[in-house]
C-alpha cells in the first residue's frame, strides 16, 4: 500500500520516525559488525549482502574487496555473486569489460552463488571453475574478434545444473564449502597467478622508466646542443669584441663554457640513467617471462588434478 505523508508531529508521524530510530540504531550493530570484515557501508556496492554470505560461507574479505570477495580457512580467494530473481533470471553477471585477463583470473578461483529474492537469501551454491570451463571457452571464441564483452551472463540453469546447493531458505545452517570444494590445490595457482600480476606490473612500470630516461636524455642534449651553440657565439663575440668590451665579452664566454660543461656533464648523467633503467627492465621482463611460464605451469597441474567432466550449458 503506498504510503501517505502524515501531518507533522503527528501521532502518525512520531510512530514512523520511532520505528526508523529503532530500525537504525540495529542498522549501527550490522556496520559494526561488517566493518569487522573490512566492509566499510553496507549500503555501497551489496555490502550487507556480501556480509551475509561471508558469514554463511565462513569466509573472510579480501583486503580492499579488488578483485575476488572472499578468502576461507584454507588462504583461498573465491569469486563471489549474486542474483535477485525479483528483477528476473537474467543469469549471473560476470564484468562490463570482460577480456581475457578476467578470464584468466576466473580460472583461479572457485564460485559462490547467492539467489536473493530482493533482501532474501533464497540459495547459495557452490561451483568449481572446472565446471565454467565450456563457458569461458566460449567467451575467448568470442574475444578472438572483439577487445572485451559486455558483461556476458552465466546462465542460471548452469549453475544449477552443476553447481552444489549448500543452503536454502529454511535450512539453519549451510552445508560447510569445505566439504563440498577441496579448495587447497587453488592456493598453488592463486599464488603463482598473483606473482605473475604483480611480475606484469613491475615489467611495465620498467618499461615506462625507460621511456622517462629516454625523454630525460633527448632533453639534456638538445639543452647541452643549445648550451655549446651558445657559447660558440660567446666565443665569437669575444673574438670580435672592442677592447672596451673585451672583459664583458671574455666573461660571458666563460658563463656560457661553464653552462655547457653543465649541460654535458647532465646529459653524460641521464645516459647513464637510462642504461641502468634499461638493465632494470630486461631484469623485469625476464622475471615476468618466467612468472607466466610459472602461471602456465601451475593452470596445467590445477586442470589435471581436477580433471573435469564434460559440462552442459
Amino acid at each position: 500500500m503506498a504510503h501517505t505523508i502524515p501531518a507533522y508531529k503527528s501521532a502518525e508521524y512520531v510512530k514512523e520516525k520511532t520505528t526508523v530510530d529503532i530500525l537504525w540504531k540495529q542498522l549501527g550493530t550490522l556496520q559494526d559488525v561488517a566493518e569487522e570484515f573490512g566492509i566499510e557501508n553496507i549500503f555501497q556496492d551489496n555490502g550487507a549482502e556480501i556480509l551475509q554470505q561471508l558469514i554463511y560461507l565462513n569466509m573472510k574479505a579480501v583486503p580492499g574487496r579488488e578483485g575476488n570477495d572472499g578468502v576461507d580457512i584454507n588462504g583461498c580467494e573465491w569469486e563471489m555473486k549474486s542474483l535477485d530473481i525479483s528483477k528476473g533470471n537474467g543469469g549471473i553477471t560476470t564484468n562490463h569489460h570482460l577480456n581475457h585477463d578476467i578470464i584468466e583470473k576466473y580460472k583461479t578461483v572457485p564460485w559462490s552463488i547467492s539467489i536473493y529474492d530482493r533482501i532474501h537469501l533464497k540459495k547459495i551454491y557452490v561451483v568449481g571453475n572446472e565446471q565454467l570451463q565450456p563457458i569461458f571457452q566460449i567467451w575467448e571464441q568470442q574475444l578472438q574478434t572483439l577487445d572485451s564483452l559486455n558483461n556476458p551472463k552465466i546462465p542460471l540453469a548452469t549453475i544449477e545444473a552443476q553447481g552444489t546447493l549448500i543452503f536454502e531458505e529454511g535450512m539453519d545452517f549451510p552445508i560447510d564449502p569445505m566439504t563440498v570444494i577441496d579448495t587447497k590445490p587453488y592456493v598453488p595457482l592463486q599464488k603463482a597467478y598473483f606473482d605473475k600480476i604483480r611480475k606484469r606490473h613491475e615489467a611495465t612500470e620498467a618499461t615506462k622508466a625507460v621511456k622517462k630516461a629516454e625523454s630525460g636524455l633527448e632533453r639534456a642534449k638538445e639543452k647541452r646542443a643549445s648550451n655549446e651553440k651558445d657559447a660558440l657565439k660567446k666565443r665569437e663575440a669575444a673574438e670580435e669584441a672592442v677592447p672596451t668590451a673585451k672583459k664583458a665579452a671574455d666573461k660571458a664566454y666563460t658563463t656560457a663554457c661553464q653552462k655547457a660543461d653543465r649541460a654535458k656533464q647532465k646529459e653524460t648523467d641521464k645516459v647513464a640513467e637510462l642504461n641502468q633503467a634499461r638493465i632494470f627492465e630486461e631484469a623485469a621482463i625476464v622475471a615476468a617471462t618466467t612468472a607466466d611460464e610459472a602461471f602456465s605451469t601451475a593452470l596445467t597441474t590445477f586442470q589435471h588434478l581436477c580433471n573435469a567432466a564434460p559440462v552442459t550449458i
